[in-house]
Order: structure tokens, then C-alpha cells, then sequence
């Protein structure tokens, strides 16, 4: 595989004339040539170009969650119709034609933000009616001083905190969208890849930026105003593109899982619990059944995926309920603390709730990935943006790696849109840079914030423990500190 910049001259558009003919004449071939509405192939050409070489204003490539929802946004957007869109996705088409009564071990949690993203693409109808359950509440507590943090859905607006979704059901409506809404307007080739690309390096003299090439894994060229990368963690786009990257390993290993309850009554909280180990988190998928997210040293994980079914649901509710040694430097002032904000405010500050006892676990379920940390310090080049996991990849114990991602593409079609309205080239690199200083400003602290919770919380030095434990109490009782943390976990 060989990526390579650009540096040879400048490209002009032949005459409207040869390119009616032109498309005319290649109007029998269309693997991948660019649709309008109306139909037929039409294609702009580059001197030099023939029909194997099509020109787009912008080539999405990725078709995962974040990649989709935003070749969905450029197909439904007004602002983008008569723009020519490819969707390019290595592996093979993927829906799901019927779930199976056992819920997905993958999964994310929606936020607010999401949602709406995905509704105005026409995709959430079809993710609610396959399978998505809300979350009213969250309550994360301190494993080792019991100190607590409780997070309330507003019920008066009827909002919910975060929806939790299979992955794969936000994949197949996506798909739907992209086959049927918008099917006239993005083109979409899976099992392609980019094996060549060529981005500009250099201006021409009269200040036009030279379209950035890519050649698939069939051989073919094709030219583009705009590539947007959504090709994951390990992108080969952002690596080809020489943007500097910034990443470390967490030294911990996550096990996933989905989890049949005892009890099914009112199974809408979200429950997490830091232990010196790592964190251990619950989340809702139904009244019955709940998605396992447990955090630990490589060694431990090894231990616990060698256990039998029963042995790991008795580790998993252990390691809710069981109590860990605490100092007393830690334990009083953590006590006095919650006795005072209790006579002031009247409300307790101690567990009010244990998550339910988990009474099996799926057996296939049971799977593992590394935690690592990773960010781009820059999220575009002329003419090439990249979003989601390519542009950063967050612990997950905030749940909020796609949310970033689905951030992402709102604020690039924001900005998109102001393109085509003040009649600017689609991969103006003002614009480019407006989005990844928006982005930036949002995805930045959410990491810090993520990386620092995680750092507090693998440790048992008391210093410490009681320096986050009274923090953690103190948070809880300041209401407006709570809603503004909802606020910027909900864009």
C-alpha cells in the first residue's frame, strides 16, 4: 500500500459541452460514477482525466457508524443537493434482517446530541423501532469511600439522559437511510478500499488547491474536493497524511458482556463503580438484560474470561457490593462531609440503590479489547477533514467515543453548509480549519477529563482517595456544577 502527496499541476474542467458528451457516452458505465436525481452518470472531468477517473465533492471513507452518518448528512441536507457523494466501506454490506432475541455485546450510549443528528438524517424511527432503551438516571459512586455522583433525566421535558443502541442497529437504519433515502444523491461500494492517495501539497498560481486523488483496490482513480476519513482507530488515511498523533496505552484491558437480570422492574439506571482495579460499568438494554463494560489489568481480564459462566456473574456482582479497606483519614472527613451537605440540603449522600443482581451471562458474549488513548492534534489538511475514532479515541469509561465521533460530523456539515451558502470551494480549508477549531475545543477537555478520571481512580493512596472522594460529594451536592457536566456530555 503506497500513499503519496501531490505535486503535479494543476487541474482544469473541459467545456460543459464535452462533458455532456463525455457522460453521454459513458452513460452504460456507473460503478462508481456520480448520480444526480435525474439519473444518468453525470461526471466533471479533469484535463488529462477519462471516464475511469470521476471527479466527487467528497469521498467519505468508512462505512461505520460515524462514516455513514455522514454521508446520510450530505444526502439530506438541501444545501448538498446536486452534489456528488461516494461512500466507500472495505468490508461487506452489514444489516441486521432480524434480531435475535439475545441483545449485541456492543453497543454505545446515545446522547441527546446523537439522537438528533440521527433523527435528521431519518434514521432514529427505525432505530427505536428495532431496538434502543433509554436511560432516566446514573449513579457512578467511589468503590473505596463510597462517596457518589447521582445524574436525573429531566422528566418535565421529557428528556432522557442517553439511549443505549446496538451497535449493528445503528449500522442497519444508516443503511436503510443510505439505500433508500438518500440513494439518488450518495453512492455507496463496499468491500473497496484506498490503496493510493495523493493529497495537494501546494497551491496553484492562481490560488487553486489541486483535488485530492485516491486509488481503490480495483485499480480505479478517482479525484475529490473533499475526503473525509472516518476509517477508525488504526486509519490509514490519517497515518498517510502525516498528521501527528498522540497516543499511550492504558495498561488495561476491557471485558464486554451482556447480562440477564434477576429482577426486571425498572432497569432504566446506568451504574458505574470505581474500583482500584478499574472501573465497572452497567448499563440498560432491556427490562431483563443489561451490557456488561468492565475495566482491568491484562492479568485480571485473563482471569476472569477463564472463569465459567457462573463464576464470572458471582465476580460481576461481587464487584458491585463488596467493600474494600478504607483508612480512617479517608473515611471521616468523607463522613463529616456527607453529614453537613445532609443537614443542609436534606438529601442523603450515601448509595441509595444497588444496581440488580445479574443472574447469567450470555456465553458468546464474553469478549475483550485493549484501552488505549489517542489524539490528532490536527483534524484537517487542504482538503481533507477526518472525524470519529481517525481523530480520537477516549477511554470509554464516560461512554462517549461515538458521541464524539457524531459531534464531529454535525459541526463538519455545519460548516459545510456555510461553504455551499457563501459559494466557497467544498474543501475550502478556511472553513476546514473553523471546524477543527470547534472540535477541538469540545473534544479536548472531554479526553483530559476522561484520562484524568481514570488516572484518580487506579490508585488506593489515601492522600488521593480523599482528595477525589470529598471532590465527588461536593460535586453532587452543587446542582448547577451537575447540569453543566449533563450539558457538555449531551452536545
Amino acid at each position: 500500500m503506497y500513499f503519496r502527496h501531490c505535486n503535479g499541476a494543476s487541474y482544469k474542467h473541459v467545456s460543459r459541452a464535452v462533458e455532456r458528451s463525455m457522460a453521454s457516452a459513458y452513460r452504460m458505465w456507473g460503478s462508481v460514477a456520480p448520480r444526480t436525481a435525474a439519473g444518468p452518470p453525470l461526471v466533471r472531468y479533469l484535463t488529462g482525466a477519462t471516464a475511469e477517473h470521476p471527479v466527487y465533492d467528497a469521498i467519505v471513507a468508512g462505512g461505520g457508524m460515524v462514516g455513514s452518518a455522514m454521508a446520510c448528512a450530505l444526502g439530506t441536507h438541501r444545501e448538498f443537493e446536486g452534489k456528488h457523494i461516494l461512500l466507500l466501506e472495505a468490508g461487506p454490506r452489514r444489516v441486521v434482517d432480524s434480531l435475535p432475541q439475545v441483545h449485541s455485546n456492543r453497543v454505545s450510549t446515545l446522547s441527546p446530541a446523537s439522537k438528533q443528528l440521527l433523527s435528521a438524517v431519518g434514521a432514529w424511527e427505525r432505530i427505536e423501532a428495532m431496538r434502543a432503551w433509554p436511560v432516566n438516571r446514573m449513579q457512578v459512586w467511589d468503590g473505596v469511600s463510597g462517596s457518589m455522583i447521582k445524574f436525573q433525566s429531566n422528566e418535565e421535558k421529557e428528556w432522557n439522559m442517553a439511549h443505549v443502541v446496538e451497535n449493528n442497529v445503528t449500522v442497519t437504519a444508516l443503511t436503510h437511510c443510505l439505500e433508500q433515502s438518500v440513494r439518488d444523491r450518495v453512492r455507496v461500494l463496499y468491500n473497496t478500499s484506498i490503496t493510493d492517495l495523493q493529497l495537494p501539497s501546494h497551491t496553484t498560481e492562481s490560488g487553486a488547491v489541486p483535488l485530492t486523488s485516491i486509488t481503490l483496490n480495483n485499480g480505479q482513480q478517482l479525484y475529490t474536493r473533499l475526503l473525509v476519513a472516518a476509517d477508525g482507530f488504526y486509519s490509514l488515511i490519517r497515518r498517510a497524511s502525516a498528521l501527528n498523533y498522540i497516543t499511550w496505552d492504558y495498561e488495561q484491558t476491557a471485558i464486554v458482556a451482556t447480562l440477564l437480570l434477576e429482577e426486571g422492574d425498572n432497569n432504566n439506571v446506568a451504574w458505574q463503580r470505581f474500583l482500584p482495579s478499574g472501573p465497572i460499568a452497567m448499563l440498560p438494554l432491556s427490562a431483563r438484560s443489561s451490557s456488561l463494560t468492565w475495566m482491568n489489568p491484562p492479568d485480571r481480564t485473563a482471569q476472569l474470561m477463564a472463569m465459567t459462566e457462573s463464576d464470572f456473574t458471582q465476580a460481576v456482582n461481587s464487584a458491585f457490593v463488596d467493600m474494600y479497606q478504607c483508612s480512617d483519614v479517608v473515611t471521616m472527613p468523607v463522613q463529616l462531609l456527607n453529614s453537613f451537605i445532609t443537614n443542609i440540603t436534606s438529601e442523603s449522600c450515601s448509595v441509595e440503590q444497588l444496581p440488580p443482581r445479574v443472574s447469567t451471562v450470555d456465553p458468546p458474549s464474553r469478549a475483550t479489547f485493549p484501552l488505549a488513548l489517542g489524539h490528532c492534534v490536527h483534524y484537517v489538511k487542504p482538503r481533507l477533514a477526518i472525524v470519529g475514532d481517525a481523530a480520537h479515541r477516549v477511554h470509554p469509561l464516560a461512554g462517549q467515543g461515538v458521541n464524539l465521533g457524531f459531534g464531529d460530523v454535525a459541526c463538519l456539515i455545519n460548516h459545510l453548509q456555510d461553504v455551499v451558502r457563501e459559494g466557497k470551494d467544498f474543501g475550502s480549508i478556511t472553513h476546514l480549519l473553523r471546524y477543527e477549531t470547534e472540535r477541538q475545543r469540545h473534544n479536548a477537555p472531554t479526553m483530559a477529563l476522561c484520562d484524568g478520571l481514570h488516572r484518580l481512580y487506579t490508585t488506593e493512596r489515601a492522600p488521593i482517595v480523599l482528595m477525589r472522594s470529598l471532590g465527588l460529594s461536593l460535586i453532587n451536592a452543587l446542582n448547577p456544577i451537575k447540569a453543566r457536566l449533563m450539558r457538555h456530555a449531551a452536545v
